[in-house]
């Protein structure tokens, strides 16, 4: 077998993964926070400039402030304020940000900085690790279950919906997921001896493997911080204590490696602890304070329960059987009838495959019980594992090539197949539907012939499932080949589905609850329809929601201004208290308060308005007016 044919299902799992992640990035407008957050404070970033020749922007000065328990930094007025490179100390609508290390911003800055602003740019970035996450499954996948486990396992992870989800969002947690991911694929190929002599496998030294390793994890650290030293060393330990091979030792690897990991990592968090005081104790309560201090929105232990086999879907009846498969008992003929240390050897080989079972199923369990030891319980903190559960689904799948050659085949696995089927074709109905009334009720949606296309496509495969199955089953001499037919169409078919559901009908929903309409009519109230502010009237931008911020140009005013337009979350702020907070966040005296009442009616029920006249108007120039 030629290297590139061993090599095209890999290449055409990959472009279907490229075309789940990254099909239509920009098409959903930006209307989760988390998401506002990085694609906000990139757009500051590339505002001021390339980082090398950044414009300083000017800030209120820090102070950490603690609400409820909740350590966050906020505006001092009392302080001198702080003129700083975006790009090395993130900035927010005003203030510093860094309750999160800067690489999204920095990837999504850049991409404004090349193509243009956008929702597609800021979500390329993770959306392209996504679709890379299928390559390094894949071999991961050929490593530690066998050849044919591997197709299965890029599979199950390009058809499983949260994943595709989560890795098509502006956030965090994506890169996390794969630096994890990426650091246990190059310690698992650093772990595997090197062969040597004529005829046996070639490969990259230990020492490229483990500086990878290094390089991955410094990625991390500048991802989301020290949570990586939590999801690294599970899948570490697990897969040593279930795998005999040894830890890779290469000096040389480790050394550089660790150069690498402290020249990467260590230059932005000692500039930041040089020019804003609080920030290692604001940092401190990031990474570690969710265990012990934070008890804000807090959920009880059990909350990723019930969660699981929604986060396994499409595949939750094969992932319910892939956790019971490493219990049950596994028999290997080899060996038998060749006497007493044949049998020994035999036995001996069925115990080491038997850990080798438990490896995915290990991994994934320990880091879903850590977690669940958190106060604070999202579904995006159990992203990185997500690679795990497609691991622990191919492994029962390779296992049940095996059970589907047999004759006769076990009835269950027969059952299990058409419950599968039966999920698949549900989700797949189902989505005809909602896109159905979904175009009816919105005549944007009706202007994408794509979504027709798609809509019908997964119709029809999940409609020739369940007969396709049939003739494979009654013919003759290819009994061995209906259950890898089988999850090929419906793999292929749950991959359509999810890119659907995620490309077109997702983002139709979250387009509902845009901030575009509001942005664009407080605008109107600040500029009077012009391009800048109207003449002595400003933005209030600290404190301003960030989805709102992204669809409002950078240049909202001076703080000095006469009269001051402040945005209050909800429908509950009163005149007086939002006059106090304005004056107590920016030691200014206001004269007079009013609601301002928006004439379309734009998000009525989520944001209010008022406007403030500052009696002794003074100050300096918030960060991003230009």
């Amino acid at each position: 077998m030629t290297r590139t044919t061993r090599h095209a299902p890999a290449a055409a799992i990959f472009a279907c993964g490229a075309c789940v992640f990254l099909l239509l990035l920009g098409r959903q407008d930006v209307a989760i926070t988390h998401e506002a957050r990085v694609a906000q404070t990139a757009r500051e970033m590339a505002a001021s400039g390339w980082p090398w020749r950044a414009a300083p922007v000017e800030v209120p000065a820090a102070r950490l402030v603690v609400d409820g328990g909740h350590k966050a930094l906020h505006a001092d007025p009392t302080a001198p304020p702080l003129r700083v490179n975006p790009w090395v100390v993130p900035v927010l609508t005003g203030e510093i940000r860094l309750q999160k290390p800067p690489l999204p911003y920095w990837c999504a800055a850049l991409l404004f900085r090349l193509f243009g602003e956008g929702a597609g740019a800021a979500r390329f970035v993770p959306a392209l690790l996504g679709a890379a996450a299928t390559l390094v499954i894949y071999d991961l996948a050929r490593l530690l279950i066998g050849r044919r486990a591997a197709p299965v396992a890029a599979l199950v992870w390009v058809s499983s919906y949260f994943a595709v989800s989560e890795f098509r969002k502006a956030m965090a947690d994506p890169y996390l997921a794969f630096f994890t991911l990426a650091c246990v694929w190059a310690w698992v190929r650093a772990s595997i001896p090197r062969a040597h002599g004529r005829g046996e496998s070639r490969g990259a030294s230990p020492a490229r493997w483990l500086v990878l390793f290094y390089v991955s994890l410094a990625l991390a650290l500048l991802a989301k911080g020290p949570v990586v030293f939590v999801h690294v060393p599970i899948a570490l330990v697990a897969y040593h204590l279930c795998y005999p091979r040894p830890i890779p030792l290469n000096p040389l690897g480790h050394g550089a490696g660790v150069l690498l990991l402290l020249a990467v990592a260590l230059p932005w968090p000692l500039a930041v602890w040089r020019a804003v005081p609080h920030a290692l104790e604001l940092w401190r309560y990031e990474s570690v304070g969710e265990l012990a201090d934070n008890r804000r929105n807090a959920a009880p232990f059990w909350a990723y329960v019930p969660k699981l086999p929604y986060l396994a879907l499409p595949w939750t009846p094969l992932w319910a059987a892939a956790l019971v498969y490493p219990f049950l008992r596994h028999r290997d003929s080899a060996g038998a009838g060749g006497g007493p240390q044949a049998a020994d050897t035999a036995g001996a080989r069925v115990v080491r495959r038997r850990g080798r079972l438990f490896f995915p199923l290990a991994w994934y369990g320990v880091t879903v019980v850590f977690f669940s030891f958190v106060h604070l319980k999202k579904d995006a903190y159990l992203l990185p594992v997500m690679p795990a559960q497609a691991l622990l689904v191919a492994q029962f799948v390779h296992a049940s090539l095996a059970w589907a050659r047999q004759r006769p085949a076990p009835k269950w696995l027969d059952t299990l197949t058409w419950i599968q089927t039966a999920v698949g074709a549900v989700a797949a109905v189902a989505l005809v539907v909602l896109i159905a009334a979904q175009a009816r009720s919105s005549p944007a949606a009706s202007r994408l012939p794509f979504a027709a296309v798609v809509v019908v496509g997964i119709a029809v495969l999940a409609a020739s499932i369940a007969p396709v199955r049939r003739r494979v089953l009654a013919s003759r001499g290819s009994r061995t080949k209906w259950f890898p037919r089988w999850f090929t169409a419906e793999a292929l078919a749950c991959a359509v589905a999810v890119g659907a559901l995620v490309a077109v009908y997702n983002a139709a929903s979250e387009n509902r609850r845009s901030p575009r309409p509001f942005a664009a009519a407080v605008w109107r109230v600040v500029s009077g329809g012009a391009d800048h502010p109207a003449p002595g009237r400003a933005l209030h931008r600290a404190g301003l929601p960030p989805t709102v911020a992204f669809y409002l140009p950078l240049d909202t005013g001076r703080e000095d201004a006469a009269r001051t337009v402040v945005v209050v979350g909800g429908r509950n702020g009163r005149p007086a208290a939002v006059a106090d907070g304005y004056a107590a966040e920016t030691g200014q005296t206001v004269a007079d308060v009013r609601e301002v009442n928006l004439e379309d009616g734009s998000n009525p029920d989520r944001w209010t308005l008022f406007e403030l006249t500052l009696a002794n108007p003074r100050g300096y120039a918030l960060a991003g007016a230009r």
